[in-house]
């Protein structure tokens, strides 16, 4: 017997992301559908799995952010009406970024028809009983031994995507007061709107390399 998942994802793209992990640890029979609009309303599956469900709603325009809410609305009709189970993976408590009070109002409708909650970690207090634990993977083996860099004293790395919450900001601004010209820092990732001229500005005013 088979079960045919919906995931709120992208496929793997060749990058490391979260949903390869999903991918190669699926159970035997598990088939993965990824996330399009017209899949998620009128397609097949018997599990919607979503991560990041905010993310469903943003758009770059007043208006896309409308047709985004009104589909996020069809979808959770749907979702009830068909008696599909819905898998929430809590991969953050909160949003990362604010939510405007639409955004709130649809994510506590998903919530309120969620059939269960994942939770990455045992530290957190579960919110309900339909909430289990599995583990965050890793993603050793993913990165070839041949690409570690040799260790250089003094170096500091921040790395992933930059994005307003993560503090970059301040660890830059930290880092050019520590006056220690052995002391080098990276800042390697994808930067959010806004955060490459952050980043860019603090490097012209640093004259370390």
């Amino acid at each position: 017997m088979s079960v045919t998942v919906l995931l709120s994802l992208a496929p793997p793209d060749g990058t490391t992301r979260y949903v390869c992990q999903l991918v190669d640890g699926r159970a035997k029979g598990v088939i993965y559908k990824f996330f399009a609009w017209k899949t998620a309303l009128l397609g097949r599956y018997d599990v919607f799995h979503v991560h990041w469900p905010e993310h469903l709603l943003r758009a770059t325009t007043p208006l896309r952010r409308l047709v985004r809410r009104l589909l996020f609305r069809l979808l959770l009709v749907r979702l009830h009406w068909s008696h599909r189970a819905v898998v929430r993976t809590l991969h953050n408590l909160q949003p990362h970024e604010a939510v405007s009070p639409a955004e709130a109002r649809l994510l506590c409708l998903l919530d309120a028809g969620t059939t269960l909650f994942i939770y990455l970690n045992a530290s957190v207090t579960m919110a309900s009983p339909n909430c289990v634990v599995i583990p965050l993977g890793h993603y050793r083996g993913r990165y070839p031994a041949a690409l570690a860099p040799t260790v250089e004293r003094g170096r500091l790395l921040s790395f992933g995507i930059i994005r307003p919450y993560k503090g970059v900001d301040r660890l830059l601004e930290v880092f050019h007061r520590v006056e220690d010209p052995a002391l080098s820092l990276r800042v390697v990732g994808q930067p959010t709107p806004g955060w490459r001229t952050v980043v860019e500005r603090a490097c012209e005013r640093d004259p370390r390399p």
